[in-house]
């Protein structure tokens, strides 16, 4: 049987788990640096993390950035059907 999946934020504890799953899905690519900067507690970042079978599994980061050119705010939405 699949382990169920659970949604949580992202605790400190769980930043090298999180650059060993983006080092496995981005083997082409070293992400670490973009990850550090998003971790650090000055970065407005909401950070959560898939956890199945007590394994971080899955992550995704939400934070705020500028779109050149724009000087008013943008929001980005994806409807699902």
């Amino acid at each position: 049987m699949t382990p169920a999946i659970a949604m949580r934020a992202a605790r400190p504890m769980d930043r090298r788990p999180i650059e060993r799953l983006y080092a496995a899905a981005f083997d082409d690519e070293d992400l670490r640096p973009l990850l550090r900067r998003l971790f650090r507690p000055s970065s407005p970042t909401l950070s959560l993390v898939a956890v199945a079978g007590g394994r971080i599994v899955g992550h995704i980061g939400f934070t705020l950035c500028r779109i050149a050119g724009r000087r008013d705010d943008v929001v980005v939405t994806r409807t699902f059907s």
